[in-house]
């Protein structure tokens, strides 16, 4: 599917091929994630009809604050449109979403996902220990349910509103925007209590083969973990925009996640978008290829870059042969040269 996006914070006017499997590599600050989060965008658009309101929570900024700027001036119009979806602003006051998103549904894994997670998890569990120690503090309890019916307005830590909700469908087949009672005591604890069940799971030290707690388990299991729920949960036909799959993992760890990413998207009929700066993940999509998990038509990797001369982002294609061998990135020989 062709994603079309023009003056999109750091973007000028970009066209991609999304495939079932779409690789985004390139230094910082290059647009990864503002591409990536362009098709998302799209689907909560048509879902919440009011972009300043999926802006705050994905952004913290209302539409003003994402149109392409020198600083001194916005361009207009933006325009983000994949297949028949497409969103269109002239000023900040006069824009139109979609009518439909051309996905299922979508999902967001943000970097900051571990570290979301892990807060979403502490919330409930603060609220459980004041019942117990205080049963007479429902009153508090209910003070504390209404924070989920804060983070609706308030762009508080963005994007966790929409990791946290995005998450609880996977689970509730809802989200908490559905929600309509969130003064009552204890449904913070019942609709945010899915992200426990992370907890559920152990962690085996591969030396002692003693088994811990997920939440006293390295990070990068941990994170495994979330991922693996998304790929394997989200239903069929649907996007899932991942940053940085790489984060907290060691080379080995990168390599069978991306391999498996790849090949269970392709399987499950998903429109997987990442996020990276490993060439390691890179070589480890190719090498999905050679294998013949998946084929070069199902695969999809571009490489970003801005620089001072020309500050927008800009894109090729770097393409990816059945033999699993791939053109060269452009930063390689500069890493290699500074490294010996």
């Amino acid at each position: 599917m062709e994603l079309y996006v023009r003056n999109w914070r750091c973007i000028e006017e970009v066209k991609v091929d999304l495939k079932p499997v779409t690789l985004l590599i390139g230094k910082n600050s290059t647009g990864k994630s503002s591409l990536a989060y362009a098709p998302y965008l799209l689907v909560k658009l048509a879902e919440w009809r009011d972009v300043n309101r999926v802006l705050t929570q994905l952004y913290g900024v209302e539409l003003d604050g994402v149109v392409r700027s020198t600083g001194v001036e916005k361009y207009y119009p933006v325009v983000i449109q994949a297949g028949d979806s497409r969103f269109e602003a002239s000023s900040a006051q006069d824009y139109r979403v979609p009518e439909g998103a051309p996905w299922r549904d979508g999902y967001l894994l943000p970097s900051q996902r571990l570290s979301f997670s892990k807060l979403a998890q502490f919330i409930p569990k603060l609220g459980r220990k004041i019942i117990e120690r205080s049963p007479e503090a429902k009153l508090l309890l209910a003070f504390t349910s209404s924070i989920i019916e804060l983070l609706k307005t308030l762009p508080i830590l963005p994007p966790m509103y929409f990791f946290l909700e995005d998450f609880t469908k996977l689970y509730r087949g809802r989200g908490f925007l559905r929600l309509h009672r969130l003064g009552e005591v204890g449904v913070l604890i019942e609709e945010v209590a899915p992200l426990l069940n992370l907890i559920t799971y152990e962690y085996e030290d591969p030396f002692t083969r003693l088994k811990i707690p997920l939440n006293l388990a390295p990070d990068g299991f941990t994170d495994l973990i979330i991922v693996r729920i998304f790929v394997e949960m989200i239903p069929e036909g649907s996007l899932l925009v991942v940053e940085e799959p790489e984060i907290h993992k060691n080379p080995l760890q990168i390599i069978d996640l991306i391999k498996y990413m790849a090949r269970r998207a392709v399987e499950r009929g998903l429109t997987l978008v990442m996020t990276t700066h490993s060439d390691i993940a890179l070589q480890a999509l190719a090498k999905t290829v050679e294998e013949e998990a998946i084929r070069t038509s199902q695969v999809a990797v571009y490489y970003l870059e801005r620089s001072h001369e020309y500050p927008w982002t800009r894109i090729r294609e770097l393409k990816v042969y059945e033999d699993g061998t791939i053109e060269e990135l452009p930063d390689v020989e500069k890493a290699v040269a500074l490294l010996f």
